[in-house]
């Protein structure tokens, strides 16, 4: 006589278990890990700010050239009136720091030199 068995044997299911923890396992690695995905994607975010602040300050250092061509207003007066820069310091050596959102830009004769 053959047994008509339908089922899932405790083997399979086993089986199955172990894989789905296997996976379960790696997918926790590449979420929270060592050079895991919100790791990557935090460094994303502060590079992608630092090149935002770093165009904005670009902007304004032209429209800085195009009014200082006008009324002669020194670099520091120009960016201490501008309400979204949080400072301005001058280095020495024709150099400004310039801290915008957390992010400092250093400036020589009109051009970035450095973000950080």
């Amino acid at each position: 006589m053959l047994k008509n068995n339908k089922g899932i044997t405790l083997i399979s299911l086993s089986i199955t278990i172990i894989v789905l923890l296997i996976l379960l396992s790696v997918t926790f690695e590449y979420t929270l890990g060592e050079n895991s995905i919100l790791d990557s994607s935090t460094e994303y975010k502060n590079s992608a700010e630092k090149s935002i602040v770093k165009d904005e300050i670009e902007n304004i250092l032209l429209k800085y050239k195009m009014a200082n061509m006008d009324t002669g207003i020194s670099i520091i007066d120009y960016f201490t009136n501008l309400s979204d820069i949080t400072s301005i310091t001058d280095n020495g050596n024709n150099t400004y720091t310039v801290v915008k959102d957390g992010v400092s830009v250093i400036v020589r004769d009109f051009k970035i030199i450095d973000v950080k």
